[in-house]
């Protein structure tokens, strides 16, 4: 073979020409057959055909034996040892005393149709020179030639085998729906021409269709998880050892067949440098990864038994690099349980390449292991590192098993039908940054790079990288098994395909609701020193510890990777709009068939609830008789919408301290009617804070204590009624008329509270105090604009804490409501002292927030506190009847069964609510459902944990993937329970959420 050639160089932006592209913009093609060819590809697959064809049985003896028997070499078994099509052809060959001829068709369209990456490609080349040079030490000719078009080869196969004057050929199997068809084409061929055509089994170690069912089905069929198929596949081979045997060495040829003028030219078939539009830019690269030969397999596979694992193998050296420790006891295979995921030493084999060219064969690894064990069985349990290990090779069986099975998978098409139409984003800008490692995300820019400059990544880097890229960019999967292939060396279809449709949970065995990978978690895990991000992102090599992992938000880094505003997609945990609502709505299935997202403008019962309680005859001033005078705020619409934490706080502190009686707040009728058509979609963006806080008032006014709304009498209009309106009334008139009754009517101090100039004027015109907040109003604020500056009490309420909103938020708010003012800055003694003394009489608070996660998390878990104990309380009434006996002193009945204390917080509802032992469950409840709580109330529950508590965590401190499962979990228990109120509120969260993961983090020191 002579000097390679290399025409092309790495890019500018470090990704590396390996082949030429089909689509020069936009998103890169994709093949993607029609639902029904693929359907009609299923119905019969074209393994099963090729199977019926070869078992009828015709007689070709009258053809005679022919001048030679061939051997037709594919590119999954380049190999001479254990290879079964080969030992077949040559025992044949020796029983008729005939010549052996090797063959090997280069089909590049083959290549391209299937994106063979140009290193598989490379490495294929290498491999037939060693293999050419094993053939002829046999003085078995070995005749490569190239063939286009691909369509045509099998005419050309059967046109060369009648030259040669051969009625024999032997190969074995490629899976593949192309090759399957092309075979086929050749045996239909062959026996027109009297030439018989044998196709094994040889690239699985149990051939497809031996696992089934009771039911005698595929285990792979209605989605079967890998473990019971497993279980079939150990004990199908243990009963079935032989199926391990190796398969004989090829004999050699006489020596006579040199001089043939049939095949003695034969022996000067040349071995191209390389394939036209596969030139390896980088061959010399993977000639030192990944050399050539079943020697050097061996002598990987030797090393993975026999040396103990290092980090400094780890990165661009050959597996066969000197410097590791020899030991059998303390080897990689041994601690291979535990340390598989770690990517930051050499823990694996790496004898994925050899075995994806079938350079070694598997079977011969699993003897291997048997060997090394000592015993006459196949390990394959999770109990130690070899039988982990064995069960890595029987997943690649596994795929091979779904691949002959339902074949569409190798068309485009994703193995669960019913996720095709996925609606899956198209950037590309973000599909080139995962390319080409620089996303922001170190685990996943690492992956990446190994990819660009081995040819391979490690497995746990392999679902880290496509997960991000499905369930956080949520780019289409193919694009990302499609560029594997382009690049890996060890690129195989059914493997590659089954990996990328099981991270995208598109493929056997989906979990979307908790399938999803968190990058940073799972950089401790794969990387858990550091040292595989150092090396393959050199320019984060000074970080240590969380700014190793977090770095994208460094300001020393935020050049390189070209994002400034952190990772792509979003901030910490990037994905795409509407995550939590995509996963519910496409994946999780829905009762009544179709799925469908809630219609935005249903109504919910929350008005008419905080209309009737508005209206109970409830004796708000006998609450206590010692108040000379108490003092009731009127609150604006934009006081809830933009200051609803402001308001929550000062209730809080009143309540705390016991100064509620001094203070009412009354929300107008036409504020609430207003919030209501906030929430109802008038403006996306506004949506979430409306629902909110409507919630919040309907919570107040069941309590009695604060909060009070207005009934329809309580108002100064003619009509007695607030809602029959004067002339020329608006909304502005409307509250001002609600504060002018508690003023005339009840006797009360009265501040109107808004940042509407208008509204304020309006006030003050008609002798009614007016408060205005401003951009750093707070709770202790607002009391001391209620009690005066210099009052003691002041200490007994909360300062400023900052309030996060993002720029579609505030740009909505500032649309609907104007520009927020700006803080004011006072110079008052009294206030400074105050806020020198605040935490001599008040607790000790948790920090405030410091991200806009934070904040939304905090509006979370509030905001579905009050809807999950009105859950409660519906489905476990008893609960709260016992304690309001027990309150009110009345008797209970006392073959009344004695219940628990009811839940008080969210977490407590959802123990409640998901507590299986019970049988609490609406019998109507999907089994999917029920599977998807169970497997995941746990972890909602600690996400509903307010933060500072045991198993709680800030809003920032839960990935973008565990915010999408805990709230699809929490959508799927409000939907088992029937309580279309937390679905409804999910939907308007979802559009908030996509702006606040696009805010950037930054380090707080908190």
């Amino acid at each position: 073979m002579s000097k390679l050639k290399r025409p092309t160089s790495p890019l500018s932006d470090g990704s590396v020409p390996h082949k030429r592209h089909r689509s020069d913009s936009g998103v890169p093609y994709i093949k993607i057959s029609s639902f029904e060819n693929a359907a009609a590809v299923d119905k019969v697959p074209p393994l099963k055909k090729l199977q019926d064809l070869m078992s009828r049985s015709w007689d070709n003896s009258t053809s005679g034996p022919g001048l030679a028997v061939v051997y037709w070499m594919r590119m999954a078994d380049l190999r001479i040892e254990d290879n079964r099509a080969l030992a077949r052809a040559s025992s044949m060959a020796q029983k008729e005393n005939i010549p052996l001829i090797a063959m090997y068709a280069i089909s590049p369209q083959d290549y391209e149709a299937h994106d063979r990456s140009a290193r598989r490609i490379d490495f294929m080349l290498r491999n037939l020179v060693v293999l050419k040079e094993k053939f002829n030490a046999l003085h078995i000719p070995f005749y490569v030639f190239n063939h286009r078009p691909r369509k045509t080869l099998p005419q050309a196969v059967v046109a060369l085998l009648e030259s040669w004057r051969v009625t024999n050929i032997f190969a074995n199997l490629e899976y593949e729906v192309d090759e399957l068809r092309r075979d086929i084409r050749v045996w239909e061929l062959g026996k027109q021409k009297g030439i018989r055509s044998v196709f094994l089994h040889d690239r699985v170690i149990v051939d497809p269709g031996v696992c089934k069912t009771k039911q005698d089905k595929p285990y792979t069929a209605n989605c079967q998880v890998y473990s019971p198929w497993l279980k079939t596949w150990t004990e199908s081979l243990n009963k079935n050892l032989v199926w391990l045997e190796a398969a004989p060495a090829p004999h050699p040829n006489d020596i006579s067949v040199r001089g043939s003028t049939t095949f003695g030219d034969l022996f000067r078939s040349d071995i191209p440098d390389f394939v036209n539009g596969f030139e390896c830019c980088d061959a010399i690269t993977m000639r030192q990864f990944w050399p050539a030969g079943t020697e050097h397999a061996r002598q990987i596979l030797d090393r993975f038994f026999t040396t103990k694992a290092k980090s400094t193998q780890l990165g661009n050296v050959s597996p066969l690099a000197e410097g590791a420790e020899s030991s059998v006891g303390g080897s990689r295979i041994i601690k291979y349980g535990d340390d598989r995921d770690k990517a930051d030493i050499d823990s694996t084999s790496r004898i994925s390449p050899y075995l994806a060219s079938g350079v070694i064969s598997a079977r011969e690894i699993v003897r291997k292991t048997m060997d090394f064990l000592k015993i006459k069985k196949v390990e394959a349990s999770r109990g130690n590192g070899v039988g982990i290990w064995v069960q890595e090779l029987a997943w690649r069986d596994f795929y091979n098993h779904v691949l002959t099975s339902f074949p569409r998978v190798s068309m485009g098409r994703p193995f669960q039908e019913k996720f095709a139409d996925v609606k899956w984003e198209t950037n590309e800008i973000h599909l080139q940054a995962w390319k080409v490692g620089k996303t922001g995300v170190p685990i996943v820019d690492a992956a990446m790079r190994q990819l660009n400059t081995m040819g391979w990544m490690h497995n746990r880097c392999r679902m880290i990288t496509a997960m991000y890229l499905t369930k956080d960019l949520m780019l289409d999967w193919r694009l990302g098994e499609k560029y594997f292939m382009e690049n890996l060396i060890d690129g195989d279809l059914a493997s590659n395909n089954g990996g990328w449709q099981w991270s995208a949970s598109t493929g056997t065995d989906p979990q979307p609701y908790f399938r999803i990978f968190n990058p940073y978690a799972q950089s401790e895990k794969a990387d858990p020193t550091g040292n595989y991000i150092r090396h393959y992102v050199p320019e984060l090599a000074g970080l240590k510890g969380k700014g190793l992992r977090f770095s994208m938000n460094s300001s020393t880094t935020l050049s390189y990777y070209g994002q400034p505003d952190g990772p792509i997609g979003s901030s910490s945990n990037s994905g795409s709009l509407n995550d939590f609502k995509f996963k519910s709505s496409l994946y999780i299935p829905q009762r009544g068939g179709t799925p469908h997202a809630p219609d935005p403008t249903s109504s919910d019962t929350t008005l008419k609830e905080i209309s009737d309680l508005s209206n109970m005859d409830v004796d708000w001033h006998g609450r206590d008789e010692t108040i000379a005078e108490s003092t009731c705020l009127v609150l604006d619409t934009n006081i809830l919408l933009r200051y609803l934490e402001v308001i929550e706080q000062f209730t809080e502190d009143l309540e705390k301290c016991s100064l509620s009686p001094l203070v009412t707040i009354v929300i107008p009728g036409i504020v609430v009617q207003e919030l209501d058509y906030q929430k109802k979609g008038r403006n996306e963006n506004l949506a979430w804070f409306s629902r909110t806080a409507s919630t919040w008032i309907l919570k107040k006014l069941k309590e009695h204590k604060t909060v009070r709304g207005q009934s329809y009498g309580e108002t100064c209009q003619r009509s007695g009624k607030w809602t029959i309106r004067d002339m020329g009334e608006s909304n502005d008139s409307l509250i001002v008329d609600c504060a002018l009754y508690f003023k005339r009517k009840q006797g009360q101090r009265v501040f109107v509270v808004s940042e509407d100039k208008n509204l304020s004027s309006m006030a003050l015109f008609n002798d009614l105090a007016a408060i205005n907040p401003n951009a750093k109003w707070s709770s202790r604020e607002l009391a001391a604009q209620i009690f005066g500056h210099g009052c003691p009490v002041l200490r007994n309420f909360r300062g400023y804490q900052p309030s996060y909103r993002n720029s579609k938020v505030k740009k909505a708010l500032d649309d609907e409501l104007g520009p927020q003012p700006p803080a004011q800055v006072t110079d008052s003694d009294d206030t400074m002292e105050v806020d020198d003394d605040y935490t001599s009489n008040i607790e000790e608070s948790e920090p405030p927030p410091s991200h806009i996660l934070d904040s939304t998390h905090l509006q979370i878990i509030q905001h579905f506190t009050i809807l999950l104990l009105v859950l409660v309380e519906r489905v476990a009434s008893h609960m709260f009847k016992q304690v309001e006996q027990k309150r009110s002193g009345s008797a209970a009945s006392i073959h009344a069964p004695e219940s628990g204390p009811p839940p008080k917080t969210a977490a407590d509802c959802v123990e409640y609510l998901i507590d299986f032992r019970s049988g609490k469950f609406p019998r109507s409840a999907p089994p999917d459902s029920l599977g998807l709580i169970q497997a995941g109330g746990a972890r909602l529950r600690d996400f509903l944990t307010k933060p500072y508590q045991r198993g709680a965590r800030r809003g920032q401190d839960w990935t973008r993937a565990d915010w999408v499962y805990c709230l699809t979990v929490l959508e799927t228990l409000g939907d088992v329970w029937e309580e279309s109120s937390i679905r409804i509120s999910l939907h308007t969260l979802a559009p908030h959420l996509d702006g606040d993961f696009r805010k950037k983090m930054r380090p707080t020191g908190i």
